[in-house]
This record gives structure tokens, C-alpha cells and sequence, in this order.
């Protein structure tokens, strides 16, 4: 019964989420990403994104893939197409988000972590509708490092490595570096809790990394090869500290909390209400092994976002 209410309501946020979606002229970013998914079904190369017919590798193509695939469904490249991805993979993390966590939570609170997701301002009010990949990389993160654990705890380590590094290798496809970075360091803060750093270097890991690497592989040597590395590494350092003057980089770090209540906006300030009201309590919930492992690894990734002062809201998902 209670899975029923969580699908009501993820048929109702589709169904508000389509109604005006192609209402809007794209504006930000949206009319580049446009841009790549029309020069991509005009020349044909689906593997080296261009702009104005240059090479673009800022942004790797699996985003552009998506709205082309939504393209041949909606009549072209269109303010529909382009911005459908971002609500299905809404959708789609949030059930993803119920179907592995409740195993670890219970169902309700499975549930309620789910809404969560979905009604964050980030995603409600934010990208939900927006033809950026952000929403997109937020599902397959998700999916490494939930899946890989899900499965890790099951005994199934083999298939866990394959997945946490195939998800983590579209996670790459769809916006770079840092979808190796989360998956590792996670991966990293589980088997530290269990004791079993080893386990980096098993055979499970080595067959994973071989196997589920290949998406990166291929494609990598599909495109020149020197050129996309470079600008790959230039859009992780440019928002780097790096790349700031110090009080730049001192402004980025000390805004941060607040610009991630913002991001996280209504359910960061309902979690600081309880945990002000009842500190003892709240602090009870990390004895699960489960909680600990969430709440670390939300911490340590976020201090990537928090040394990175060219973070933008979206990124913290």
C-alpha cells in the first residue's frame, strides 16, 4: 500500500513536470546542448560532439545521445526533446532510490527518501525540466555506488565491480572525470567501514575495472584521443582552487554550507530543525552501518564541490 502512494506520486510529478515543458524557449546552456544533438544527426557522428562543427569535449556525448533518442520520438530536436531526459531520469533515481535503499532502511523510510529526492528545490524547482546532463550523472552516480554496495552486502562481489565501474563509466559519458571520483571514494569509505581495503585490489575489482571500463575505452579511442583528455582534466581544474585567486577560493569555501542548504532547500533546513532539537537522538541513527556509510559519504564528496569554488548549485545533487 505503501509503494502505491510513491507511484502516485511519481506519476503526478510526471505528469506536472510535462505539462508546459515545451512551453519555455531553451535559455542558459540549453540552446549549446541543442546545438550538439543537431550537428550530431547532421553529420552523422555520434561519438565526437561538436559546436558551430568544432570539437567540443567539455561535455562527453552521452547526454546528447539521450535527447537525440527522445528526438526521433518527438518530431526533432525541439524544447520537448531536449528537456524530457532530465524528467525520466528524475523519475528514475528516485525509484532507485526506493528499490535499493529499502532493504537497508525499511519501507518507509525508503519511501520518504525518495520524495526527498524529487522535491529538493534543486530538482522541483531546478533541473527536473532542463535539458542539462546534471540529472542524468546524478542516476548513474547514484547507481555505482548504490548498486555496487547493494550488491557487495549480498556476497556478490564480482557483479558488484562490474556495476559500480559500468555505472561509473556512463556516469564519465555523461559529464567526465568525477564520475570515476565519486564511485572510488565511496567504494573507498565502505570498504574501510568493513575493514577490507584490500578488496581494491582483488580480482573482482581488476575484472570490473577491465569490463566495466570498456564504454570509456571505446570511446576515448573513437575520438583524438590527447585533445579530449585535455579538455576533460581543463574542466575539472578550472573550477578547482587552482584556478582562483586566494580570496576567491576563500569566498567559495566558506559560502559553501549555505549555498548546499540552498541546493538541498526545503529538506536541509528540516534536518538542522531536528538535529538542533535533539542532538542525542539524531546522533543515534550513524550506529547503523548503513547510516554511517551514507552520511560519510556525503561528507566526503561534498568536500570535492567544497575546494572547487566554481561549483555550481546543480552540482549538489
Amino acid at each position: 500500500m505503501k509503494s502505491r502512494s510513491l507511484y502516485l506520486f511519481l506519476v503526478s510529478f510526471f505528469v506536472a513536470c510535462i505539462i508546459n515543458v515545451g512551453l519555455f524557449p531553451l535559455h542558459h546552456e540549453e540552446p549549446r546542448r541543442g546545438i550538439v544533438a543537431l550537428e550530431m544527426l547532421y553529420s552523422h557522428d555520434y561519438l565526437q560532439p561538436t559546436v558551430l562543427m568544432e570539437p567540443y569535449f567539455k561535455k562527453p556525448p552521452l547526454h546528447n545521445w539521450l535527447t537525440l533518442l527522445f528526438s526521433g520520438l518527438f518530431e526533432g530536436v525541439n524544447e520537448v526533446s531536449l528537456r524530457l531526459p532530465s524528467v525520466f531520469m528524475s523519475l528514475l533515481t528516485a525509484l532507485a532510490i526506493y528499490l535499493l535503499s529499502r532493504r537497508f532502511i525499511g519501507e518507509r523510510r525508503a519511501i520518504f527518501s525518495s520524495l526527498i529526492f524529487l522535491t529538493t528545490w534543486t530538482i522541483l524547482i531546478g533541473y527536473s525540466t532542463k535539458c542539462e546532463p546534471d540529472v542524468t550523472f546524478t542516476f548513474f552516480v547514484f547507481l555505482s555506488i548504490a548498486l555496487w554496495y547493494y550488491l557487495f552486502e549480498k556476497g556478490k562481489r564480482n557483479l558488484a565491480w562490474v556495476s559500480g565501474y559500468l555505472f561509473s563509466s556512463f556516469a564519465f559519458l555523461t559529464k567526465g572525470i568525477p564520475g570515476f571520483a565519486f564511485f572510488l571514494i565511496s567504494a573507498f569509505i565502505a570498504l574501510f567501514i568493513r575493514k577490507e581495503l584490500k578488496s581494491f585490489l582483488s580480482f573482482e575489482s581488476i575484472v570490473g575495472i577491465v569490463v566495466g571500463s570498456l564504454p570509456v575505452a571505446i570511446w576515448m579511442f573513437s575520438i583524438p584521443f590527447e585533445e579530449a583528455i585535455s579538455s576533460l582534466i581543463g574542466e575539472v581544474t578550472s573550477r578547482s582552487l587552482t584556478s582562483y585567486n586566494f580570496f576567491h577560493a576563500l569566498k567559495g569555501i566558506f559560502s559553501f554550507p549555505f549555498r548546499y542548504m540552498a541546493a538541498l532547500f526545503p529538506w536541509s533546513f528540516v534536518v538542522l530543525f531536528y538535529f538542533m532539537k535533539d542532538r542525542e537522538r539524531f546522533g543515534r541513527l550513524f550506529e547503523d552501518k548503513f547510516l554511517k556509510f551514507v552520511a560519510l559519504v556525503v561528507v566526503l564528496n561534498s568536500l570535492i564541490y567544497m575546494l572547487s569554488p566554481g561549483t555550481r548549485l546543480r552540482y549538489l545533487m
